[in-house]
């Protein structure tokens, strides 16, 4: 496939509910991929859990999918609700191309006092990202095992809030 990039070959679109599945898919493949996880994600994976959040937990975010200039393929997606990135995530043919950088300037313009997000510790290339935006580490936590049911150790959990200010 041919290079991607924020500026001329991507679709930044409101969320499509009919891309649910393809969306789940890819979350579940970029969230594995970023966290050195074994993938999971073959035909006969388990989708439903995530699905299910995805329709129902997010309906009241501003949700924007990432979208292949020539067809529905989903590559990414952003939710958003108020001053927090509740969920960043892209196709891994898209790190590195500015799309990333096109959402958190679309949540910025949202929310021009400030942003504020959480990521896994253990995500060392979303911190770097976040940091190259002007997001600062402001507070490390533990997230809920249940809410993380691929977590086989507590340390795996340390999450970390960032926040950026204009």
């Amino acid at each position: 496939m041919p290079a991607l990039n924020a500026n001329t070959a991507i679709r930044l679109v409101p969320f499509v509910p009919q891309l649910v599945l393809p969306t789940v898919r890819m979350w579940r493949r970029a969230f594995e991929r970023a966290m050195q996880l074994p993938l999971s994600g073959g035909p006969d994976a388990d989708y439903e859990g995530q699905v299910s959040y995805l329709r129902s937990q997010l309906v009241d975010h501003e949700l924007t999918h990432v979208l292949h200039p020539r067809s529905p393929r989903v590559l990414g997606f952003m939710a958003q609700q108020g001053d927090e990135v509740v969920h960043l995530y892209l196709d891994a043919s898209l790190q590195r191309q500015g799309v990333g950088s096109a959402l958190l300037q679309q949540a910025k313009q949202r929310s021009p006092s400030g942003l504020q997000l959480y990521t896994f510790a253990r995500n060392t290339g979303a911190r770097a990202f976040y940091a190259a935006h002007g997001f600062s580490e402001v507070a490390f936590g533990r997230a809920e095992a249940t809410d993380n049911p691929w977590a086989t150790a507590p340390d795996q959990l340390q999450d970390v809030l960032l926040r950026w200010a204009p």
